[in-house]
């Protein structure tokens, strides 16, 4: 979670203790679902920035900048190329 994001849940959510079980209930449900598509969005987003990242690798790989490789150590070092 971002960091501006978890004051305002817990405000959010002692402010809600406050007016019951009932609206503390609907409020961990709604949380919860927000939580979840929150999460599969931000899996989503990796992936496709990945799959941009490596289309481009591949049409332009000289015009990429510093070229990055995983060197041969075994401890999954990146060194500039």
């Amino acid at each position: 979670m971002n960091l501006l994001v978890v004051p305002v849940v817990i405000g959010c959510t002692s402010l809600v203790t406050a007016l019951g079980v009932a609206s503390l209930a609907a409020h961990t449900i709604i949380r919860q679902i927000w939580d979840f598509w929150s999460q599969l969005s931000q899996c989503l987003n990796i992936s496709a920035q990945t799959m941009i990242a490596g289309a481009l690798g591949k049409v332009w790989p000289d015009h990429l900048g510093a070229a990055y490789h995983l060197a041969g150590d075994g401890y999954g070092t990146l060194h500039c190329s």
